[in-house]
């Protein structure tokens, strides 16, 4: 799905990486990224779909997570976007992925919970 971005947050990934604490990953080069643009929270406007998306359509507003989220459009899979809530803004909803699957993880992992 091609989705133009709305809004994006910057986490700690994109900061370690931005900041060169973090190594290119061996899927994205070994000495120099082939992706420059940062960014894995999204929000946005569903421009396009492809034939087997089933869940979304054009002109749908979504959030979730992409690689390359700190551009004006990005492609993502089905699988990691969900319809925005209408209650909430396009910057609120690209705060929640990264940060709400920490809290998650946090919950579930440290805390049994």
């Amino acid at each position: 799905m091609l989705i133009s971005v709305h809004s994006a947050s910057m986490n700690a990934l994109d900061y370690l990486y931005r900041k060169g604490y973090l190594p290119p990953r061996l899927d994205n080069g070994l000495k120099k990224p082939k992706n420059f643009i940062l960014g894995i929270d999204v929000a946005g406007t569903i421009e396009a779909v492809g034939k087997n998306v089933q869940r979304f359509k054009v002109g749908e507003h979504v959030f979730g997570s992409c690689f390359g989220s700190h551009s004006e459009y990005v492609i993502s899979c089905e699988n990691f976007l969900s319809h925005k809530p209408k209650n909430v803004t396009f910057e609120e909803a690209a705060a929640i992925p990264c940060a709400g699957q920490t809290a998650l993880q946090a919950l579930r992992d440290v805390a049994q919970g």
